[in-house]
């Protein structure tokens, strides 16, 4: 004989959360791995750049001078970098406090020199965001750099192989 057991509708709500709870600790790498977190927020971005492990440099003046931010990875906009993932929610990516004329200024289209210290890859800056239009081509451990087609009037950054 067969006997039929009730599924219990606290059963049945315990699975449907844990598999709710389940779903979200498996996307949070995702979100803790955004590039944009890490380009606003890690310590690297406004160490001396000399000692940042980020290794390319966007400056307010021509020659290195003045207000600098230290960049790690790719950005899109430099006017919408989206922290947390969302759209939305975006904010600008500033030059550094306290490093001279241009601190705490957007980045997008106030940049006159920079610097790529990777030894790897040329970082490319564009005028238009979305990695599109004019482009600055910075050279492997290229120390300094003026710009010329993107001097005061870019949006966006790319690493190149």
């Amino acid at each position: 004989m067969k006997v039929k057991v009730p599924v219990q509708r606290s059963r049945v709500v315990a699975i449907g959360v844990l598999l709710a709870v389940a779903s979200v600790v498996m996307a949070a790498p995702a979100a803790l791995a955004n590039n944009d977190w890490d380009n606003l927020y890690s310590l690297e971005a406004c160490k001396s750049p000399s000692s940042s492990t980020f290794k390319f440099k966007v400056y307010y003046n021509s020659w290195r001078k003045e207000a600098h931010r230290s960049v790690g990875y790719s950005v899109y906009d430099f006017n919408a970098l989206a922290p947390g993932g969302s759209i939305p929610n975006t904010v600008p990516l500033k030059y550094c406090a306290d490093t001279g004329a241009g601190s705490e200024q957007h980045i997008k289209n106030n940049t006159a020199s920079a610097a790529n210290d990777h030894t790897s890859y040329k970082a490319n800056i564009y005028v238009n965001s979305g990695y599109k239009g004019a482009v600055d081509v910075i050279d492997t451990l290229s120390y300094w750099s003026q710009l010329d087609d993107t001097y005061n009037n870019n949006a966006s950054f790319k690493w190149t192989s």
